[in-house]
């Protein structure tokens, strides 16, 4: 939507999203996203990034090296002991592009095979929230729901303090390299976060406070999203149409309020 917002401007946004984003793989990403040379930076943060352990698995399509000393240095050489079928798995598809899509391609080809068999249909695409079974949002469900994955979602202290290590890592080679920066929370259903995150979400805020005095970036948090409502949303972080409309044109106002678009190189 951004693309259309601007498309009279000949401005270019590249969508660089990662599903269920971690400072990790922020980090494990970010050199190859700076190669690109890209003229400014918009961060849509989440205190997932900060607050949760690390999944593993997500190593596999993301990997680099760098990771590792980062996680002995904070979590000790166990760590990497402890999760070193997804380490192995991570070198191999490094070496093998093949193995590491190895799965995908598998389920592609399975799928395939059935529709040609004529003992499967294809199915149509559905964007997340667009989707039927989205059409009626039960604020019941999601509560019980996330009372559910509530329990053992947080970091201990000290993958708390890599994950903050390495994020800050990842602003000071942006900042260094002169990109403008905007870092914007993520938008959660109203009242979400006050009543399953609040514990999490308190350090998390006050860590992105401190980065951006530190490093002189503006940053807005959930406090600055106050103009989305419940009908907004399809479930506790994604959102309707007019959600997205409505989001669409904070962020858009953002930008223009920056003053980026003088610059003479249009790329986002």
């Amino acid at each position: 939507m951004l693309d259309r917002e601007f498309s009279s401007e000949g401005i270019r946004f590249y969508n660089l999203g990662i599903s269920n984003a971690h400072a990790m793989d922020l980090y494990m990403t970010i050199d190859r996203v700076l190669e690109a040379r890209p003229t400014y930076i918009v961060l849509i943060s989440d205190l997932n990034m900060i607050s949760s352990r690390y999944a593993y698995p997500k190593l596999r399509p993301y990997f680099n090296h760098d990771a590792i000393p980062a996680i002995v240095s904070h979590l000790g050489f166990r760590e990497v002991w402890r999760e070193r079928t997804e380490f192995l798995h991570s070198f191999l598809g490094e070496l093998f592009p093949f193995y590491r899509f190895r799965e995908s391609i598998g389920r592609i080809l399975q799928e395939e095979v059935l529709i040609l068999a004529g003992m499967s249909k294809r199915k149509p695409f559905l964007r997340f929230a667009y989707s039927k079974r989205m059409s009626a949002f039960d604020e019941k469900i999601l509560n019980e729901r996330l009372a559910k994955e509530k329990q053992g979602k947080g970091a201990r202290p000290e993958e708390v303090s890599m994950n903050e290590w390495i994020f800050e890592s990842c602003v000071k080679k942006i900042i260094e390299m002169g990109i403008p920066f905007l870092v914007v929370d993520a938008p959660y259903y109203p009242g979400v976060k006050e009543k399953y995150f609040s514990k999490m979400f308190a350090p998390y805020h006050s860590f992105m406070l401190l980065l951006s005095e530190r490093y002189g970036f503006p940053y807005f948090s959930d406090a600055d999203l106050n103009f989305l409502e419940r009908d907004d949303f399809v479930d506790h972080t994604h959102f309707t149409r007019s959600g997205r409309v409505k989001f669409t044109n904070f962020i858009s106002e953002l930008i223009r309020e920056r003053k980026w678009l003088a610059k003479k190189n249009r790329d986002l």
